[in-house]
């Protein structure tokens, strides 16, 4: 069987599969040779359009079939051809690159029903903000190559070998798996100097409504940072990082707390896509800024803000300030007048630990805020800007 004539790509279309070539021969009623080669189409991945950088092939992975017998079983295995890097359009996410794909095959009790599972392995890239790399994984301004390795982004095609035309396909994004210890961050990414650690990705999709959750519906607040933001509307994706805060203590029972920052995109705008940088912590309350630590005494915050800072020799340098921290009891807290806590790492040591300093000032707030702005100016930094109020 040859019909050697790649799949095209459609705009309405995003995936598509289709055998090019098959050969058998057999000898005493066994297989004794087999080879095939064949192509999955893929248009679209994270939201975002694709376009294959060679293509030659259309937006298509060509994979070659052999047959090998392992104890006397056949066992066959398709391995990848060619350079397969795929760019994409209107995203944070710059480009995915398919280093290796696994086949699994299931045929239904009825025989009649296949299920065919494609894993995809391989790199992605994403966009180096100015000012504020929080992406951190992708080419830098110098040329200088990062990525992000995943595994795990499973592609699942059904159909029936009475009508095998009539295939249909669904993505399981948020199965993938990220392996940050073999990936390459950019030397000035907010990863490369706070000890933050990619742990996933999450995905918000659309309701059979048209509705879809918003990050602050699963917890998330705003954080300030130097570059623009806009409030999430499903669908968007993020990648997700996790910080190890230590313990609060024997009020909390001495738990380790952790923090979650989501670094969120949506599609839109080829030059800048839509960005949101938000904060979640366990039982974390987003309304009212506050953890519980025992019974009524909570630790309370005003708002979140990560400054970016020259730390000397071409490196940038990252601080989250936890503005306002108070202990409250019922309706009363302490102590009075203004106090931040601030957390840094090392500048270029991402597996560094983290530091912590509480600043305390007496000042009255419009005091504080304007010698905030003062040492900001003086710094030469930009103002830091957050996600606008959702409505």
């Amino acid at each position: 069987y040859a019909d050697p004539t790649s799949l095209a790509p459609s705009t309405t279309v995003p995936f598509g599969f289709k055998t090019l070539e098959l050969k058998l021969r057999f000898a005493n009623a066994r297989i004794a040779d087999f080879a095939a080669q064949c192509e999955l189409m893929v248009n679209t991945l994270f939201g975002a359009p694709l376009a294959k950088q060679d293509p030659s092939r259309g937006n298509n992975l060509i994979m070659d079939g052999t047959c090998q017998r392992v104890a006397g079983v056949p066992s066959y295995s398709f391995a990848l051809a060619g350079e397969n890097l795929f760019n994409a359009q209107g995203s944070a996410m710059v480009s995915v690159q398919v280093q290796s794909v696994r086949i699994d095959t299931v045929t239904a009790a009825d025989d009649d029903a296949v299920t065919s599972s494609f894993t995809l392995q391989g790199n992605l890239r994403f966009r180096e903000l100015a000012g504020f790399d929080m992406f951190g994984y992708g080419v830098d301004r110098k040329g200088k190559d990062g990525y992000l390795r995943f595994t795990g982004l499973s592609v699942r095609m059904q159909f029936r070998l009475s009508a095998p035309a009539a295939q249909t396909f669904v993505a399981f994004e948020s199965a993938t798996t990220l392996d940050p210890a073999n990936s390459a961050l950019r030397d000035n990414a907010v990863a490369s100097s706070f000890p933050l650690r990619v742990s996933g990705i999450d995905i918000a999709g659309v309701d059979a409504d048209g509705k879809g959750t918003t990050p602050e519906q699963l917890g998330f607040v705003s954080i300030a940072c130097p570059i623009e933001q806009t409030p999430m509307s499903a669908p968007w994706y993020g990648l997700r990082y996790t910080v190890d805060l230590g313990s609060l203590g024997a009020l909390s029972g001495s738990v380790g707390l952790s923090m979650t920052v989501l670094a969120a995109w949506s599609i839109g705008g080829n030059d800048s896509p839509p960005v949101y940088l938000g904060l979640s912590m366990p039982s974390f309350v987003p309304g009212g800024g506050s953890l519980p630590l025992q019974g009524v005494l909570k630790l309370g915050f005003r708002g979140f803000e990560f400054i970016a800072y020259d730390a000397g020799g071409g490196a940038m340098g990252y601080q989250l300030w936890m503005r306002r921290f108070a202990l409250s009891v019922l309706c009363w807290s302490f102590p009075p007048g203004n106090a931040d806590l601030v957390l840094f790492g090392a500048p270029g040591n991402p597996q560094g630990s983290l530091g912590w300093y509480a600043a305390y000032d007496a000042k009255p707030d419009a005091a504080i805020e304007q010698a905030s702005r003062d040492a900001a100016a003086e710094r030469g930094l930009a103002n830091s800007r957050r996600t606008p109020p959702v409505a």
